[in-house]
């Protein structure tokens, strides 16, 4: 329970801190040769092509793994260890996000200058969108998938036909990944309209 609970720790913190970090390289980032600058949309929405596509992964080593357990949860000590040897390379000039900004107000207490964000629109705009995303349910089928599979089973059971479970419940995961993919060629044109499209679409 303890370990469940400092994970869920540092993928909610990851889940705010990384997003902002990456915006603020896409702004620091160097033109290109013809100089335009690097797409802001895309190079921030990166982050949700890793989570899908670790995601997926995380579900094809539990297939191979299986019945393991053990080994599938020790598994993922690699990933960390990778990315906390990677954490001592991350871009030398994030001393410059600490730089005031102008969008922070006039440089009062840092309180004051959050109140303020709240009442943004974008803020507030960027805000529904996670609410409506996470009342989706998206989550709940990636999490529980097997689960839900399993409850739909009505054939013979045994090793052989849990890992055939588990391959179908890798289904809406690998949608998931393929959709994030598309989602980045489409981030940075179109916006609006992209958005009430998509939107439609989940909703029906």
């Amino acid at each position: 329970l303890l370990g469940r609970f400092l994970v869920g720790l540092a993928i909610g913190s990851s889940a705010v801190v990384v997003p902002v970090f990456l915006a603020e390289l896409a702004d620091l980032a160097d033109p290109a040769d013809d100089g335009s600058q690097i797409a802001r949309g895309s190079f921030v929405g990166m982050n949700v092509v890793y989570i899908t596509f670790g995601q997926l992964m995380a579900y094809a080593v539990g297939l191979l793994l299986y019945p393991s357990w053990r080994t599938v949860l020790g598994s993922a000590v690699l990933p960390a260890l990778v990315q906390g040897v990677a954490l001592h390379f991350v871009c030398k000039r994030q001393n410059l996000l600490m730089e005031p900004s102008p969008s922070l107000g006039d440089g009062g207490p840092i309180w004051r200058n959050v109140l303020d964000l709240w009442q943004r629109r974008e803020v507030k705009i960027g805000l529904r969108l996670h609410v409506l995303q996470q009342a989706s349910g998206i989550n709940t089928v990636l999490y529980w998938s097997p689960l839900l599979v399993a409850s739909a089973w009505s054939g013979t059971q045994g090793e052989g036909t849990t890992r055939l479970m588990l391959l179908a419940s890798m289904l809406p995961v690998a949608v998931n990944c393929a959709g994030s993919f598309v989602s980045m060629t489409l981030v940075d044109r179109g916006r609006r309209q992209t958005l009430l499209i998509s939107l439609a679409a989940s909703i029906a």
